[in-house]
């Protein structure tokens, strides 16, 4: 992507562009509604703690479902 900015636009421009980017001087759709960008390790957190969660849902469900069957027998 960086690639074809630059071949788009002359170096001082790109670097002018990212740098309105990074400083939020651009009116893009991202800086109007103050969207943030998680990190990388915030999303693979919250990645892991899904997968847990998921995990554990499961593991609480199967054993409903015994416990449930030993109940009614």
């Amino acid at each position: 992507m960086v690639g074809i900015a630059k071949d788009k636009v002359g170096r001082s421009e790109y670097t002018e562009i990212m740098a309105d980017l990074f400083r939020g001087d651009k009116t893009d759709t991202m800086n109007q509604r103050n969207v943030v960008v998680p990190s990388l390790l915030k999303t693979y957190c919250n990645m892991v703690e899904l997968h847990r969660l998921r995990s554990e849902i499961i593991l609480t469900v199967s054993e409903c479902a015994i416990l449930q069957e030993t109940y009614e027998s």
